[in-house]
């Protein structure tokens, strides 16, 4: 059992925790981040591991989805049609594909290569988490168990 944590205001930090740290809640395990993605402009909102391709997809409050590897290094942008400004949501895929929840019900279906597979609007009220509050700062946290 793989554990991902991922946490960050405007850099990601990913971390592989064992199933024993995590359960344990022992800090010492996981202090040092595995990789620090950079690259936005301001604080992130959402991420996506995809532990088989060895790649992290983040979003941030306004500007577009990044693409890392594993490593940290920038690989692709995600750039969705006009009105898709605030991703919220991002799930990707083992098979090379990421969807993305933005603002005012829009989604979007992308490549791992950054291309635009396809786009729609929906009516319907989505709700998302926002950013966990720690300490008077927001900060994202997304926990993955593969």
């Amino acid at each position: 059992l793989q554990i991902w944590l991922l946490f960050g205001d405007l850099a990601v930090e990913v971390f592989l925790v064992s199933e024993r740290a995590f359960v344990c809640f022992s800090p010492a395990e996981f202090v040092t981040p595995r990789a620090i993605l950079t690259g936005h402009d301001c604080e992130v909102t959402c991420a996506s591991v995809c532990a088989e391709l060895g790649l992290v997809i983040s979003g941030c409050r306004e500007g577009p989805c990044l693409i890392h590897s594993m490593n940290g290094d920038l690989l692709r942008t995600l750039e969705g049609p006009g009105g898709c400004v605030q991703p919220r949501l991002i799930q990707s895929s083992t098979e090379g594909h990421a969807v993305v929840y933005y603002d005012k019900g829009h989604f979007c279906f992308f490549s791992i290569n950054g291309k635009l597979l396809g786009h729609m609007e929906v009516e319907e009220n989505i709700r998302v988490k926002e950013p966990t509050d720690i300490e008077g700062q927001s900060h994202f946290i997304k926990l993955l168990m593969v």
